[in-house]
């Protein structure tokens, strides 16, 4: 019996382990984020006029959530790390090696689908619905509105980017192959097209569009990686 429990065990304080040095680091990059969470509101409202807040409490609670998302940003390459140890602790010796690998690319395209989310679909996203109001609605937005909404769209398309690294990975552990991601293309598609209408946080198509497209793109790319791999 104890043999038997034990790698669960063993399981659970790794785990606990990889949690508190994702949440020290975590807290580290908040509070340093502090002194400059001013000038990063500034550089995320450039698409829009101004900001402005309904609520005598909403500029620091707004305050508080940008140091929040900036400690989870600077401080994702340890989560990431930690999360891809936690995983090498369930793997054999001739899987473990790929994580070296997956590690730091696992965080490369989180950064490039950040950086496609803020400097191509963020601008289209507000371009196209603030001016699908003018002429007949003046608009005012909120600041912690505002904020919420570059967050999660950042964090989407920073994830959604990990598609083909994911694919890779799984053709790795002999879970998928190349036949049956090209069998299984126009499912897939389908698949992209519903959760790009889930995730993103706007109803317009233009937006669900621009997360779709590149999905598209990563999966096909993963399905190249895939025949690589095999």
């Amino acid at each position: 019996m104890e043999n038997s429990t034990q790698p669960f065990t063993e399981h659970l304080v790794e785990l606990r382990k990889r949690i508190i040095y994702s949440l020290v680091a975590f807290g580290l990059f908040s509070a340093l984020s502090w002194q400059f969470v001013p000038a990063i509101i500034r550089l995320a409202s450039a698409p829009v006029e101004r900001l402005v807040f309904l609520h005598p409490a909403e500029a620091f609670g707004t305050f508080l959530k940008v140091c929040l998302w900036s400690g989870f940003f600077l401080s994702l390459p340890v989560i990431l790390y930690n999360i891809w140890r936690y995983i090498e602790s369930g793997l054999m010796a001739k899987e473990k090696k790929y994580i070296k690998i997956f590690a730091p690319f696992s965080f490369l395209l989180f950064l490039i689908g950040m950086s496609f989310g803020f400097f191509l679909a963020i601008p289209a996203a507000m371009k196209f619905l603030i001016g699908f109001g003018q002429g007949w609605v003046e608009p005012m937005l909120s600041v912690s509105a505002y904020i919420s909404f570059i967050g999660s769209l950042l964090f989407i398309f920073g994830a959604s980017f990990e598609l083909p690294l994911i694919i890779l990975f799984l053709t790795k552990l002999g879970l998928v192959n190349t036949q049956s991601l090209k069998h299984y293309r126009k499912q897939a598609i389908l698949i992209i097209f519903i959760a790009a209408a889930i995730l993103t946080p706007t109803p317009d198509a233009l937006t669900q569009l621009l997360l779709a497209v590149p999905l598209i793109i990563l999966y096909e790319l993963g399905v190249l990686l895939s025949r690589w791999a095999n």
